[in-house]
């Protein structure tokens, strides 16, 4: 089990559940525009939160709920259901703006995970890299008012620590 400060954690990936289906999602899965693979992701990230909430109420101290939280909209619903179960929230950020750094990390990481098994490399990247665009399209950067955050630009070049209010968050 991994821990940061001491601290057991768990994380939880909405990203799993995408191939629920069984089938590889390609880019079209998270196009904004289709109304039937959102109500999907976003089924898959209400299951994903609660189940991390879950992890927090059985004794957890540190829950990490990994999915593409990319619009004011979608953290309101994360913030509101964390604030339900009277559970901080820290959201991390993270924009990449050299594309050199882009492209380094969906070779080395991007085309070797479960979302693309079987599929070939180039493939992959091109897929990706589509995924990424249909994400600019709605992406709305975490602001002052959402509470707590960290931004890292470029892969920690800069980073950017907003309205931290706990000791596990500062340690």
């Amino acid at each position: 089990m991994p821990s940061l400060v001491g601290s057991e954690m768990c994380i939880r990936d909405s990203g799993n559940g995408a191939g629920r289906t069984g089938n590889f999602q390609d880019a079209d899965f998270f196009d904004p525009n289709n109304a039937a693979a959102r109500k999907e992701r976003e089924e898959l990230a209400a299951e994903t939160l609660a189940s991390a909430l879950a992890w927090l109420a059985a004794g957890g101290r540190v829950a990490i709920f990994d999915a593409t939280n990319s619009t004011a909209q979608r953290r309101a619903v994360i913030r509101a259901e964390c604030e339900k179960a009277e559970t901080q929230i820290l959201f991390v950020e993270s924009v990449v703006l050299d594309a050199a750094i882009t492209d380094k990390n969906v070779l080395q990481t991007k085309v070797m995970s479960p979302d693309f098994v079987g599929i070939p490399p180039d493939v992959a990247v091109a897929d990706f890299l589509r995924r990424i665009e249909h994400y600019k399209a709605v992406y709305q950067p975490v602001s002052d008012h959402e509470g707590s955050f960290i931004r890292t630009v470029d892969a920690g070049r800069r980073v950017e620590v907003v309205n931290l209010r706990s000791t596990l968050e500062a340690n």
